[in-house]
């Protein structure tokens, strides 16, 4: 799994482990006040590079804080079966897509 940088996302780095296979969890949009605005484009490309994939797999790899990341990666520790699932979500979205 590859875990996305926040403030500023990892945008290339990002869509090459998307594109290889890899299931990627990132923050939606960091910063994003109660009103929803606030949030730097730098912040929500990953957001962007998963939905663009299409695999609905936003509610397992999309958060939306800093402890939703934490939540979803201890959570994860040790189950491969979820892990094997994301990874054949993006897999199936990437032979399907395309580049």
């Amino acid at each position: 799994m590859f875990v996305d940088s926040f403030v500023y996302g990892a945008h290339t780095t990002m869509a090459d482990f998307l594109f290889s296979g890899v299931p990627s969890l990132t923050i939606g949009a960091y910063g994003v006040d109660e009103g929803g605005g606030g949030a730097a484009m730098p912040s929500r490309v990953g957001r962007s590079l998963i939905r663009n994939l299409e695999i609905g797999g936003d509610e397992l790899m999309v958060v939306d804080s800093v402890k939703g990341l934490e939540d979803v990666v201890g959570g994860l520790d040790g189950d491969g079966e979820i892990l094997m699932k994301m990874r054949r979500m993006v897999v199936s979205a990437i032979l399907t897509k395309g580049t």
